[in-house]
């Protein structure tokens, strides 16, 4: 079959299977593979790759029960690792070589092919050196061994290769085709389009420390001026799993979610990691797919496979390599009218590294050979004043990040993006250093506890509480007072107010929401409701009383530990300290006595009495008489 008559076929299968035609560039990648030829597919993310094998998986009549085999890093849940089914299953690698599937196997797809690049590197033992992957903890390294899927790929003999990758730097295309065993002539590659003019790109210097993650604080406003269900789909990609929890944590403090971080069924921000349970990871994939909430803090391990139309935003945080960093951003700003946003929080001083555009080499260097490093790398993406949207076209296809301006590489790919109609985007807006200009007004938190469970016992709330917290405590139990004979008309309540919520109860509500309790720890302090509602009403008078002046004040003094705050706690404790200073001084009194008694002792000479002189000379007379005695007994006994 002809060229010709090979388009006009595969167009009337699409068009019985898709509503969407092909690209010229899928269209040309499905004929090469029907004529056996290997290919290696360059385009940038989200411009459907995968529709190529299913394309080609739909020319082949049904009878034969057609089979591609597909090799992804990560599937879409991101617990399973099918490189390594393929390597290192016994019962699959039966099954691999058994003459039937051979016979049925029609294409071998390796999808994130740049992957292979790391486990080439691994597998010859120079992934040792890769200090980016100890950014990205989830990507990992994976195993030794995947180095090695060359040569299980080319076992089947006859069947063509399709590999695709949206990030790949030419130095990692040569790796790749390395590991793989397959030399340049035996591949045709093709390169889509890299660069995604609806993404707008901004990169913010971090103001805190990257482990704090407060920075977060000014990507969301305030709750009481947008609600869950319009804050626009984001994933905010962090370095560590552990990360991810601070991630979650700052941004409910922002929200005023007290206890947020805590919560499974958030509407608001889950997490997701490569620990994270199958059962969660299920019910975080549903959930964000079905609009439950809107923000997911996550690793690398959610991202590789996803294709989420409804996307618009993705924040980063710390400094990465750019592949990875082209690739997390790239899940936002997919479909038709769906412009995307990504945000990159980078560090502003990193120790030991290079901070300033000068401790780089200049740009004729490239060009001459120079290779960075990976830290090089990294540190190049975050300071480079070029627009970000060049430099991340030009890694791609020349291997470094510009760093000047005055690099043609940038003049060049500049004038090609206008060429291309790039510049309606408005490239200028794709720039470092932007400060965002709005700030969200979070309430001062409270002073952290080490247990704040151990303040709340049998004996709390019978006395009165320290400052503000007590006139919190009467108004919560006024409040609750009117709110109960709006629900129970006092003539039919058998139960006063006071009697479902006094305060006693009142007293360690207060403290336990001063503590940092979650809203259901502190209907547990309190026993639960009594009538229905109570614990909303408890809520909405407490958030209320917490922005009051009064009690900003009395947070700002507790802070500053001026003013009346905690007088008897003070008053106390100075009378402890005095007491105790009391018995060191009595034990130190009656030390200094008792070696001065000793001393005295030592230097007094003893003078023998009249009365012991007498006994003295009495003993002597008695030893002198036995003597005499026993000297005249032997005399006799001699005779």
């Amino acid at each position: 079959m002809s060229r010709g008559d090979l388009f006009v076929h595969i167009t009337n299968i699409v068009n019985k299977y898709y509503d969407e035609a092909l690209q010229p560039l899928q269209m040309q990648t499905v004929i090469n593979l029907v004529h056996r030829k290997n290919m290696f597919v360059l385009a940038g993310t989200g411009f459907g790759k995968t529709r190529i094998a299913e394309v080609y998986w739909h020319l082949f009549p049904a009878y034969r029960k057609p089979v591609i085999l597909v090799l992804n890093p990560l599937d879409t849940l991101g617990d399973n690792q099918s490189p390594e089914v393929l390597l290192n299953n016994v019962m699959f690698r039966r099954v691999f070589f058994d003459k039937q599937f051979q016979s049925r196997l029609i294409l071998s797809v390796v999808d994130e092919a740049h992957m292979v690049y790391i486990w080439g590197l691994v597998a010859s033992g120079l992934g040792k050196k890769i200090t980016s992957h100890l950014k990205l903890q989830d990507r990992g390294i994976f195993r030794p061994s995947y180095g090695d899927l060359g040569a299980r790929l080319l076992a089947a003999h006859g069947v063509p290769i399709l590999l695709l990758s949206a990030t790949c730097r030419p130095i990692a295309i040569d790796k790749i085709l390395c590991s793989l065993k397959i030399t340049p002539d035996n591949i045709t590659l093709i390169k889509g389009e890299l660069t995604r003019p609806e993404i707008r790109l901004i990169q913010v210097p971090m103001k805190s420390l990257l482990g704090l993650c407060n920075d977060l604080k000014s990507i969301f406003g305030p709750r009481d001026l947008i609600p869950d269900n319009q804050i626009p789909a984001t994933l905010m990609y962090c370095p560590t799993p552990n990360l991810t929890w601070q991630a979650l944590k700052v941004i409910h403090e922002a929200w005023e979610i007290r206890g947020g971080h805590h919560d499974p069924a958030s509407t608001f921000a889950r997490r997701f990691h490569s620990t994270t349970g199958d059962l969660d990871k299920s019910d975080i994939i549903d959930g964000f797919e079905e609009h439950e909430f809107p923000t997911i803090a996550c690793t690398m391990a959610l991202g590789l496979g996803q294709n989420w139309k409804r996307v618009q935003r993705v924040v980063h945080l710390g400094r990465g390599d750019p592949s990875s960093i082209c690739q997390m951003i790239g899940r936002c700003g997919r479909g038709e009218d769906n412009p995307g946003l990504g945000i990159m929080l980078v560090e502003t001083n990193r120790r030991k590294e290079k901070n300033n555009v000068s401790d780089f080499p200049n740009h004729n260097a490239f060009k001459s050979g120079y290779i960075p490093s990976d830290d090089d790398w990294m540190d190049a993406l975050a300071i480079t004043p070029v627009c970000l949207r060049i430099a991340f076209s030009i890694d791609n296809t020349l291997g470094y990040v510009p760093l000047s301006t005055a690099d043609p590489s940038v003049t060049a790919e500049r004038d090609r993006e206008i060429d291309n109609n790039f510049s309606k985007y408005n490239f200028k807006d794709n720039i470092i250093n932007r400060n965002l200009n709005f700030t969200v007004p979070v309430t001062p938190p409270p002073p952290k506890v080490t247990k704040p469970r151990s303040c709340i016992n049998k004996k709390t709330g019978k006395k009165p509480l320290d400052g503000e917290l007590e006139n919190l405590a009467a108004a919560l139990v006024e409040g609750f007072s009117e709110y109960h004979v709006s629900q129970i008309n006092h003539t039919y309540s058998e139960f006063k107010s006071r009697k479902h919520f006094g305060i006693f109860d009142a007293r360690r509500m207060a403290l336990a929401y001063h503590n940092g309790f979650s809203m259901e720890q502190v209907e547990k302090v309190i026993g639960g409701e009594a009538i229905d509602g109570q614990m909303k009403f408890l809520q909405t008078e407490l958030e209320t009383y917490v922005k009051s002046r009064p009690f900003l004040n009395y947070l700002d003094d507790l802070k500053k530990g001026k003013g009346n705050v905690g007088t008897s706690k003070r008053a106390e404790l100075a009378r402890k300290q005095a007491k105790e200073k009391k018995a060191a001084d009595t034990r130190k009194k009656a030390a200094e006595a008792s070696k001065k008694a000793a001393t005295l002792a030592k230097k007094t000479t003893s003078v023998p009495t009249r009365r012991s002189a007498r006994t003295a000379e009495n003993k002597r007379k008695n030893d002198n008489d036995d003597r005499d005695q026993n000297k005249r007994a032997k005399a006799n006994q001699s005779t």
